[in-house]
């Protein structure tokens, strides 16, 4: 019997014919978007996740500069435990991202960790209490092959519809913010806090509304 590639690992690399077991994998249990797309989701242990954590690290070191995987594992140490929802090509997944819950200020999100924010302040300016639960969307990532593909939009949708159930945090390249904005997405920058150069890309800090969003977002950009 061939040895079963495992999802357990945080890996931020990996053999590719481990990787195509993986994408093989994905096209027999995932829901199918259309004849070259399937969509996979679930926890920082699942296929999603480890599918997921490959295109991360591609599409950081294709916007940002070299992430090899040592530099990926201790960036996101702290927020591997996450709902991840990725979408997988016929040879490689192409898009990811990541939601992380965080139940209180002893576990703070990322944003609130990279600027140095810890006293709920964020929470509050998003709608929630200074050391109530909040989620963040942590990444969303897209290889320049889907960019201007309805896959980002199926991408969106899914993790809009599935995190809710309360308001979610994200740091988002302020291009990318006004496009959701023009979509209809309920998402706004977060109150008092301007543009900020993060990993050389000008970015917003903005909250996602809690509750429903707007079907547009399922049907793409």
């Amino acid at each position: 019997m061939a040895k079963q590639t495992s999802t357990k690992q945080v890996r931020y690399a990996m053999p590719s014919n481990d990787e195509m077991e993986l994408v093989q994998l994905a096209w027999r249990v995932g829901e199918q978007l259309d004849d070259n797309l399937v969509m996979t989701w679930g926890g920082g242990s699942s296929l999603a996740a480890s599918l997921g954590r490959l295109v991360e690290q591609r599409v950081f070191s294709m916007e940002f500069g070299r992430h090899e995987p040592a530099m990926m594992r201790q960036e996101y140490a702290r927020w591997e435990d996450a709902e991840f929802i990725t979408i997988v090509g016929r040879s490689f997944p192409v898009a990811a991202t990541r939601a992380v819950l965080s139940p209180s200020l002893l576990a703070p999100t990322k944003v609130e960790a990279d600027l140095g924010i810890s006293d709920g302040r964020l929470r509050i300016a998003a709608g929630g209490t200074s050391d109530g639960p909040i989620r963040e969307h942590a990444t969303t990532v897209a290889h320049p092959s889907v960019r201007n593909t309805p896959a980002i939009g199926w991408l969106l949708g899914e993790l809009c519809h599935r995190t809710a159930d309360l308001p979610s945090l994200s740091l988002l390249n302020v291009r990318l913010l006004k496009l959701l904005c023009r979509l209809g997405v309920k998402v706004s920058p977060v109150p008092g806090y301007s543009p900020v150069e993060y990993l050389g890309v000008l970015s917003q800090l903005s909250v996602f509304e809690a509750g429903r969003q707007p079907d547009i977002v399922t049907r793409g950009l």
